[in-house]
C-alpha cells in the first residue's frame, strides 16, 4: 500500500480545507481581507512556509480559455516586478502555448 510523508498528507488537507473555506470567504462580503489573510498565514505556517502577501495591484498570470473547467489550479513562482508571481489554470491539464497566461490585475 502506497504511503505519503507528513508534507504530502499536510497538502492534501490543506487543499481539501480551502475547497471547502474559500468559497465561502472569497463570496462573503462580511468576511474581510485581513481575515483572509489570517487564514493565508495559518496554512504557511502549518506548511512550514514563507508567507508572501500577493499585493492586489499586482498581476496574476490566467490561461483564459481554461476558464470554466476544473479542478482551479495555481503555481506560484517568486514575485517579481509588477507580478504576484501566480500562474491559474482550471482542468486536468497545464495550458502548452507560449501565450496561454494572460496578464490580469484586479480592477475595484
Amino acid at each position: 500500500m502506497p504511503t505519503c510523508s507528513n508534507r504530502e498528507a499536510v497538502l492534501g488537507l490543506y487543499s481539501i480545507t480551502m475547497r471547502n473555506q474559500l468559497p465561502k470567504m472569497t463570496t462573503d462580503p462580511a468576511i474581510s481581507y485581513e481575515q483572509v489573510e489570517k487564514v493565508q498565514r495559518s496554512y504557511c505556517e502549518e506548511l512550514d512556509q514563507q508567507y508572501v502577501a500577493a499585493r492586489p495591484d499586482l498581476k496574476v498570470g490566467f490561461a483564459l480559455e481554461t476558464r470554466g473547467r476544473i479542478p482551479i489550479n495555481g503555481l506560484r513562482h517568486p514575485p517579481e516586478g509588477d507580478t504576484t508571481g501566480w500562474y491559474l489554470w482550471c482542468g486536468e491539464e497545464f495550458p502548452s502555448g507560449d501565450d496561454s497566461f494572460l496578464p490580469y490585475i484586479r480592477t475595484t
